[in-house]
């Protein structure tokens, strides 16, 4: 079983995956999921190894939300084919971080 250094709550994030096919919803999605993602950094210490990979998803994530609104060719041009994809893609980089790092998502 793997010991947990850190916990963050995610139950924001959990709800708003249940709900997220609307491009609003996907929006949504990837504002919670900055919010926790800077959490996250302001969290780690320095020595921490995934600290910098933190920072830079939280950048990535800046005006994901806005590229989730756009329509359909808007979007191709940003490489998206639909929100949901580009939740997913940013969702699985923040799960991915956190199991790294140790960090429980209650």
């Amino acid at each position: 079983m793997t010991a947990w250094k850190y916990t963050i709550n995610g139950t924001t994030l959990r709800e708003l995956t249940k709900v997220y096919e609307s491009k609003e919803n996907c929006a949504k999605c990837i504002i919670e999921l900055r919010r926790l993602t800077k959490k996250c950094f302001d969290m780690l210490k320095d020595e921490d190894y995934t600290k910098d990979d933190f920072e830079d998803l939280y950048y990535l994530l800046d005006g994901d939300d806005e590229i989730c609104l756009m329509e359909y060719n808007e979007m191709l041009e940003y490489g998206w084919h639909y929100a949901t994809e580009l939740v997913n893609e940013r969702l699985e980089e923040f799960y991915n971080l956190c199991d790294a790092e140790r960090i429980w998502i209650k």
